[in-house]
């Protein structure tokens, strides 16, 4: 049977643990030979005040933690007011965007109406109102554009038996 051959990775994974467990090995040794050489009320003194001192770290950092959070939570509050601050400047401007808009709509319909709107004593013809007077008499629409259509207002008829000034209408 063969032998299984080491490799030189191997061969060094093995020698580097067995350095650091001899290290280990070494400062346990040193470190209980220093506590044999201690008097003990100065061990005890010391343990006390490692345990006093670990309380107040503790202590500490658990107050950093809390004021940490709370510095965390005031940033996030102030980004937020800020972001509602830039939207609501959006808002406005939208508002004045808007605004001005519906101003110049308003205006151009004004002028629009302006424009178009027949002036007294003009001349000219509606289409409704050539379709209608051409319904209502029967007779074909005249091609003559030069032919207006007036309707006038009539007079009611006065009580019979009175005189009408004039010729109606």
């Amino acid at each position: 049977m063969s032998k299984k051959k080491r490799t030189a990775a191997a061969a060094k994974a093995n020698h580097s643990g067995g350095l650091i467990e001899q290290a280990r090995q070494i400062a346990e040794g040193a470190f209980q030979d220093f506590q044999k050489r201690l008097p003990q009320d100065l061990v005890r003194q010391l343990e006390k005040s490692l345990g006093q001192g670990q309380k107040t770290i503790q202590s500490n950092v658990k107050r950093i933690q809390e004021e940490v959070q709370r510095t965390a939570r005031q940033t996030d509050v102030d980004k937020l007011t800020k972001r509602i601050d830039g939207l609501a400047k959006q808002v406005q401007q939208l508002e004045k965007a808007l605004g001005n808009a519906a101003r110049g709509a308003a205006s151009a319909a004004r002028g629009a109406t302006a424009a178009t709107a027949p002036t007294r004593g003009s001349t000219t013809r509606r289409p409704a109102a050539r379709k209608a007077t051409a319904k209502s008499s029967g007779a074909k629409a005249s091609t003559n554009k030069s032919t207006t259509t007036r309707r006038t207002r009539t007079k009611p008829a006065p009580p019979p038996g009175e005189e009408t000034s004039g010729p109606t209408p």
